[in-house]
């Protein structure tokens, strides 16, 4: 199965990624979320030249996301293979720019589109 992934995403891209999994019996939240996290790690490699070391602690806790911009958020779940995982959260350790819930909504997002452009 997987590692559980619970992050925050804005409310409208919640409810896109369940009116496209309640339209394709054979897609799950879960699989959106782990194929557009399996997409981010290896962008996210690929533009640091190759895997991100092991993390020497804890992520760090920043401000929640959406605030400030009047985003409302939901809490999402999904399944993660457990290697990828800890490969996104080594990138994000290692990467002080990227924070873990955005960085996630918007691989989500473009999944999202990624899914709608295939043929049915």
């Amino acid at each position: 199965m997987g590692k559980r992934l619970t992050v925050h995403i804005p409310r409208v891209l919640a409810e896109n990624v369940r009116q496209l999994v309640n339209a394709d019996p054979d897609l799950t939240i879960t699989a959106v979320m782990a194929r557009a996290v399996e997409t981010l790690v290896s962008r996210l490699e690929q533009e640091n030249g190759g895997p991100f070391p092991q993390r020497r602690g804890s992520l760090k806790k920043g401000r929640p996301f959406g605030e400030n911009r009047g985003d409302q958020l939901e809490i999402v779940t999904g399944y993660v293979d457990e290697a990828i995982l800890d490969r996104l959260r080594n990138a994000v350790y290692w990467t002080p720019k990227i924070r873990l819930f955005p960085s996630v909504a918007d691989a989500m997002s473009e999944e999202l589109k990624r899914i709608r452009k295939l043929p049915r």
